[in-house]
């Protein structure tokens, strides 16, 4: 009854180890006020024309370990009415947003990050951030972007949403309008990453209200041997993942991109653990064996066997926690600033509390089964 008792909790222990191991918005149109009912081109914007637009939307200082890309906007216009200045709102979403060390520290500032120009000229800009919540549907950052090698779309949500005011004087004839700013991804590390998966969304909507929109040329630049996944899809180039279309293709451009994991990370940070294992019953089953041997010849009582089984045990309670926390480590240093949040925090956790203990435990008793079986076999051979 004892040993079978026994045979079951090694076993369960045995069981649970192999288990239990381990936007942005962009794109200039007219101002929208809460409560404006958004409908066709106002007629401030209908005799302008975006003859081609050029957006860069370059996230390689990710691979860096910074927090912020950038893009840059470049719109070559076209005024076929006479000079106007109008005011436009322009949709960053995810900004790069610092707030004052001193006075009002909930009023966010984004000047640092904006620049925008107008043949080659600064453009003033009248209100740098502004949260608003009155932005028409099809202008809201899409709510995920794509998954990555085919796998299911991945929810998407981004931080220091708002929009940017300034004014454009626009004299009749052909200009061009420069936009570059300080864009925030998010990053996502659910599901059980390894690494940090990152999401950016550019809303092109707001563009359907010029007076007329010609083509559109996106370039995604990401740390060179990412993985990269966008909406509407994109082809690889030598500057990065290129699109171009004519008119505005997409309400908005969802891009999802990550450093891949190496696939042996996955097998090292589950494997150790079981190897872990497998070498405690080995050592603890050989204390154990020789034990009981020791205790036959030395005329020793059975109790003596249990200062040794609990030092099995801590044994191999010590080399389960020596190999998770090289598997640990070895995760750590081959993803660096790319490993997801929280990651191994589940496994620290059945660590302390199933791993180690459930090992001390099994290990004992492995180690006072063991002995008795070589105390047993020791008379035999005796008589």
């Amino acid at each position: 009854m004892i040993l079978s008792t026994v045979h079951a909790l090694f076993c369960g222990f045995l069981l649970l180890t192999l288990i239990v191991p381990t936007s942005l918005r962009a794109n200039m149109a007219n101002p929208v006020q809460a409560g404006d009912v958004v409908g066709e081109p106002s007629a401030m914007l209908d005799s302008i024309t975006v003859l081609y637009e050029s957006l860069r939307i370059d996230m390689t200082p990710i691979g860096a370990g910074e927090r912020y890309g950038w893009v840059s906007a470049e719109y070559t216009i076209v005024n076929n009415g006479s000079e106007r200045t109008i005011p436009l709102l322009f949709l960053p979403g995810a900004m790069g947003v610092r707030y004052a060390t001193n006075g009002n520290q909930s009023v966010p500032d984004t000047t640092f990050t904006i620049q925008v120009t107008m043949d080659g000229n600064p453009v003033p800009i009248a209100v740098a951030f502004t949260q608003t919540d009155s932005l028409p549907p099809q202008w809201r950052i899409p709510t995920a972007t794509p998954g990555l090698n085919g796998n299911d779309s991945i929810r998407y949500e981004a931080r220091n949403e708002g929009v940017i005011r300034f004014t454009l004087q626009i004299p009749s004839g052909q200009h061009i309008v420069r936009v570059r700013y300080q864009a925030q991804p998010t990053s996502n590390s659910s599901g059980g990453r390894m690494a940090k998966l990152w999401q950016f969304a550019y809303v092109l909507a707001p563009a359907r209200q010029w007076g007329g929109f010609g083509t559109l040329e996106a370039v995604v630049a990401a740390p060179t041997g990412w993985e990269v996944s966008t909406t509407p899809a994109m082809t690889v180039s030598e500057s990065g993942w290129k699109g171009t279309w004519q008119g505005v293709p997409a309400d908005a451009i969802s891009i999802s991109f990550a450093m891949p994991a190496p696939s042996y990370l996955r097998y090292l940070d589950d494997g150790l653990p079981i190897v872990a294992s497998l070498l405690g019953i080995a050592l603890c089953w050989m204390v154990g064996k020789r034990t009981g041997k020791w205790l036959v010849q030395s005329n020793k009582t059975p109790g003596w066997s249990v200062p040794v089984a609990l030092l099995a045990g801590a044994g191999w309670a010590l080399l389960v926690l020596g190999t998770m926390l090289l598997a640990s480590s070895i995760v750590s240093n081959q993803l660096g600033n790319q490993l997801a949040r929280g990651y191994g925090y589940g496994s620290a956790i059945a660590l302390v509390l199933v791993y180690m203990p459930g090992a001390f435990l099994a290990g004992t008793l492995l180690t006072v089964i063991a002995a008795y079986r070589g105390s047993r076999q020791a008379r035999e051979e005796m008589k």
